[in-house]
């Protein structure tokens, strides 16, 4: 068996990208539609070999595809590549260490026009629709004014309110942000009592093992095809007792990969929905509605030529009815807190923004449902969980 090339999931899907209508890839195109990838993936390696690298694995991929290798135009973007290879390592070999030094990942700074595109949208929200508090604070009025005040970009900039986000603390008081929280909601549940009693008898100070646990579970008897709650329950709870059964009761997350904590540990998390019309598609989707709308611009050529087609958000399961996309999961390794990087993306920025889109799609198709669509979106870090609702 032939061994798999390097970043090929990532060069294929540059390679759909770029693709003429005559079936044609070209090197340069593919530089630079790849180019901060390939910047990114620069380890102080000679130049030539790295291009080597990089060329080789063009062809290949382009081969495995039935794609025919066009001719550059000779516009020498590698050297362009090069130099700016050159010049991220002079800054790096002349920064100066700090306590605290800017994230590699930092959000982009934004335009003066983005800006004011966003200012414009957020003053022509009506009064009545300003989300008001009962302290007479408006949520709108202060995502008006962080979004004036941001350097950066931030999910307030496509309209997203989270109040997870650490930097609502100083727009709102405690009090304001529980209430925002559940503003306007409009997921309800009434968890019911047989349910609530079925969980309530696992709180059981006599079981100190996972054998207690799991031979607890086994007592209910739930018929094939009823009790869809009770036994989701009983095989989430029987599923984790064998994970600390395998790992002696003291259940160690460090060496497991994203795909052995999606399907190993939040399992039950996508087998949530298997009783209705909703179906959970893992393994690194694209979302739909993401790609739609990084791509809402684009169009056939009249004056300038037609963009390249953007790619739409990664993640790790997407939720869908009748191919409507309803939601998100995203897992990633370790325990993030609130404060560490992965989280600030995954839960404060892609998460949400994937979810925001499912969910104007979801508008654009129902207009007169609006106000009673939500999309949902899970977030796994480690052996924790939080989850997010999307809501006009």
């Amino acid at each position: 068996m032939s061994k798999r090339v390097m970043y090929y999931d990532e060069i294929a899907s540059s390679l759909l990208n770029i693709v003429k209508d005559d079936n044609t890839v070209t090197y340069e195109d593919f530089l630079i539609d790849m180019k901060t990838f390939i910047i990114d993936k620069y380890n102080v390696q000679n130049l030539n070999e790295f291009r080597g690298f990089w060329k080789a694995k063009f062809k290949k991929v382009a081969n495995d595809l039935k794609y025919i290798v066009g001719k550059d135009r000779n516009n020498n973007i590698w050297a362009s590549t090069v130099a700016e290879i050159k010049e991220n390592r002079t800054r790096e070999q002349h920064k100066q260490p700090s306590e605290s030094t800017v994230s590699s990942s930092s959000n982009r700074i934004l335009t003066p026009v983005e800006k004011a595109l966003v200012l414009e949208l957020y003053s022509k929200i009506e009064k009545k629709d300003k989300g008001n508090l009962s302290t007479g604070e408006k949520i709108s009025d202060c995502m008006y004014d962080l979004a004036r005040n941001s350097v950066f970009e931030h999910p307030v900039h496509s309209y997203i309110f989270d109040t997870s986000d650490p930097v609502w603390r100083t727009y709102f008081t405690p009090e304001e942000l529980k209430e925002a929280k559940n503003y306007n909601s409009k997921l309800v549940v009434n968890i019911p009592e047989e349910l609530q009693t079925l969980m309530s008898s696992f709180e059981n100070k006599e079981y100190t093992t996972a054998s207690h646990y799991y031979d607890h579970a086994l007592e209910y008897k739930f018929p094939l095809g009823t009790h869809f709650d009770k036994r989701w329950v009983q095989e989430g709870v029987m599923s984790a007792c064998e994970l600390f059964y395998s790992h002696h009761n003291r259940l160690n997350l460090n060496e497991y990969s994203e795909g052995n904590l999606l399907h190993e540990v939040w399992n039950f998390v996508y087998k949530l929905y298997k009783d209705r019309e909703i179906v959970a598609k893992p393994g690194e989707r694209c979302s739909i509605a993401t790609s739609m709308a990084k791509n809402n611009k684009r169009s056939l050529e009249a004056i300038t030529p037609r963009g390249r087609k953007i790619m739409g958000s990664r993640v790790n399961i997407v939720f869908t009815a009748d191919e409507n996309e309803l939601g998100a999961c995203e897992v990633g390794k370790g325990n993030a807190s609130i404060v560490d990087d992965k989280y600030l993306n995954y839960g404060l920025k892609k998460l949400p923004k994937t979810s925001r889109d499912m969910l104007v799609t979801q508008t654009t198709i129902n207009p007169n449902k609006t106000n009673s669509l939500c999309t949902v979106g899970y977030l796994m870090m480690g052996n924790s969980q939080a989850h997010f609702i999307g809501q006009k």
